[in-house]
């Protein structure tokens, strides 16, 4: 059983929306739940579900894209000193 759900967004985004939804050949509907479906269980003590059960890893609370990117770096000759160092005078 589907339920409805109403949502506010500002034009640009619902045109957006729409418009990749019709390139798709998908409804923004689909959209929206395949974008809930990807979205990580909720952190331990916030259960939502009765068959939440707690991450094992930190990893797992992060989105599926971000998870991907997780160790790509591990074992290149990569300085995390001189990263961390860089992010701090670019971002400041």
């Amino acid at each position: 059983m589907k339920d409805r759900l109403t949502l506010r967004l500002d034009r640009d985004a619902i045109a957006r929306a729409e418009a990749h939804a019709a390139v798709t050949g998908t409804s923004v509907s689909d959209l929206v739940a395949r974008f809930f479906s990807s979205l990580p269980d909720a952190p331990v003590g916030h259960e939502t579900r009765p068959d939440a059960s707690p991450p094992t890893d930190w990893r797992d609370e992060l989105p599926p894209i971000t998870r991907s990117l997780v160790g790509l770096a591990e074992g290149s000759d990569v300085d995390e000193d001189d990263y961390k160092r860089h992010l701090m005078e670019k971002h400041g």
